[in-house]
C-alpha cells in the first residue's frame, strides 16, 4: 500500500511542479522528493538505494548525461543516512526539515560540481537559475514535511498501535 501511495504522490508532485512552471525541473525534483521520502519512511536500504539508482538512470536517460544524476541521488541518500546515524539520530519535525534542506543542497551542489568537472554545459549557473533552486528547496521541504507528518499521523500511529496489542 505504501508503494502505491508513493507512486500516486510522485504523480501529484510532478503535476504540482508542472503547474508551478519551473521548466525542465518538473521531472528532476519529484524524483528527489520521492527519494528523500522513501528514505524517511522505509528503514531498509535495499529499498531506497535501488530506487535511487533507477530514478537516476531514468533522469540520466532523458538528459543524455549518463551517471551524473545517479551519482547525485546516491550521494544524497548516503549523506542523509550517515548524518542520521551519527549526528541527527531522531526523526522529529526539526530534524526532518533540516535533513531535507541539507539533502536538497547536497544534491544541487554535487550536481553542479559534477557538471563543472565534466565540462558539460547542460545546467548553466546564473542568478535566475539559483533563484529557481532556492524556490524549489523551499517547495521540496514543505512538501516532504507535510507528507511525512501525514504519514506519521495517519499510517504509522495506526499500525503501531495495532502491533502493540
Amino acid at each position: 500500500m505504501k508503494y502505491l501511495a508513493l507512486l500516486i504522490f510522485f504523480i501529484l508532485t510532478h503535476t504540482v511542479y508542472s503547474l508551478v512552471d519551473l521548466g525542465s525541473w518538473s521531472l528532476l525534483e519529484p524524483f528527489l522528493i520521492m527519494l528523500i521520502l522513501v528514505y524517511y519512511i522505509f528503514e531498509n536500504p535495499w529499498i531506497y538505494y535501488p530506487l535511487a539508482l533507477g530514478a537516476g538512470l531514468l533522469v540520466d536517460g532523458f538528459s543524455a548525461s549518463f551517471g551524473l544524476h545517479t551519482f547525485s541521488f546516491l550521494l544524497v541518500l548516503f549523506s542523509l543516512s550517515t548524518l542520521q546515524l551519527t549526528i541527527f539520530t531522531s526523526k522529529n519535525t526539526g530534524t526532518i526539515i533540516f535533513l531535507t534542506w541539507l539533502g536538497c543542497i547536497i544534491f544541487w551542489l554535487s550536481l553542479w560540481l559534477l557538471y563543472y568537472l565534466s565540462h558539460w554545459s547542460i545546467y548553466i549557473l546564473s542568478w535566475p537559475t539559483i533563484w529557481q533552486i532556492i524556490k524549489m528547496i523551499f517547495i521540496d521541504t514543505g512538501i516532504i514535511v507535510f507528507v511525512y507528518i501525514l504519514y506519521f499521523n495517519l499510517w504509522l500511529k495506526k499500525h503501531h498501535e495495532k502491533r502493540s496489542f
